[in-house]
């Protein structure tokens, strides 16, 4: 396993990823995971106005020259990249919007071709109700076959990701559609927070990283603790209250379930995440969470113990 620092954590460092790579060489990470732009960077709501940082890459707005000096800063570092997500509408009818979030994505493996990156991370599959799951999975399929085709043709890896309120909300589901895609380059990242998120109990997680198999090529890890009466949380979509933690001390045992996740074969990148900032927080809670090279710093050395 490798582990991967990912680039929000200095979303309001003025140094942005050069600082990513700084902190990933400083605390032991082998690769870092780039936060990309968005379809809706600029649509700012009330409870995200910190989440736009410097870290958020756009492969509009990066020349030829910038491209070149990132990957010589990472040669340079001897860090690598293990992925570049953007958040793109891919469950839309829309025809306009499917077009862009397309065009969007293959954007962005043309860059990690730049980066010499392997892969592209893709959410925005979102699902918002029950009643609409059928036509968004539908959609989500359809445009994910274009994508993932295009980036077949530049040896780049296409990632899904389990995520609540979404197409994909636990493994079985993100299988289903890599079943239904049936590309050889789209593989999966388990995110088991998100699917705590979404209601799986504490008790059946064990079972959710038994799934595991060689269409899993990512684990994202971040940890949080279910809450009653916290003033700042982030509420999963069953409505339950949930506060960020360190990796050490939520609800999920990360030692044991990444030696679970072992067990299974995996040995692919391991993301640390710091807080999402999308993840539905006010703005008071960035005043009561660990500065975020202290928390990367403690996340590197509670993993690489947890790996060993």
């Amino acid at each position: 396993m490798k582990l991967s620092l990912y680039s929000s954590v200095a979303r309001t460092h003025p140094f942005g990823l050069h600082q990513v790579i700084r902190w990933a060489t400083r605390f032991g990470y082998e690769q870092i995971d780039i936060r990309g732009s968005s379809l809706y960077s600029f649509a700012v709501s009330d409870n995200s106005q910190k989440t736009l940082g410097y870290d958020m890459i756009n492969p509009s707005r990066l020349s030829a020259a910038a491209r070149e000096d990132l990957t010589a800063a990472l040669i340079d570092r001897g860090v690598g990249i293990s992925s570049i997500s953007s958040y793109v509408p891919l469950t839309v009818s829309d025809a306009r919007l499917q077009e862009q979030a397309v065009a969007m994505l293959k954007a962005y493996v043309d860059l990690a071709v730049d980066l010499q990156c392997p892969a592209i991370r893709t959410y925005g599959n979102d699902v918002k109700s029950p009643d609409e799951y059928d036509e968004a999975f539908a959609n989500h399929v359809v445009l994910l076959r274009e994508i993932a085709a295009y980036a077949a043709t530049r040896d780049v890896v296409l990632l899904i990701e389990t995520n609540e309120n979404t197409v994909t909300p636990n493994l079985g589901a993100a299988f289903n559609v890599h079943a239904q895609v049936g590309a050889p380059n789209l593989k999966v990242v388990l995110d088991a927070v998100n699917v705590y998120f979404g209601g799986t109990p504490l008790v059946e997680l064990d079972a959710e990283v038994d799934k595991i198999d060689a269409r899993v090529a990512m684990l994202h890890v971040k940890n949080v603790q279910m809450t009653a009466g916290a003033p700042v949380a982030y509420h999963g979509s069953t409505g339950q209250a949930f506060v960020w933690t360190d990796l050490a001390t939520g609800d999920l045992d990360w030692k044991h379930l990444l030696t679970r996740a072992r067990a299974r074969g995996f040995d692919g990148p391991v993301v640390y995440e710091y807080a999402n900032p999308f993840k539905g927080m006010s703005e008071q809670f960035w005043d009561r969470i660990p500065p975020p090279d202290k928390a990367a710093q403690a996340a590197a050395e509670f993993l690489r113990g947890a790996i060993a």
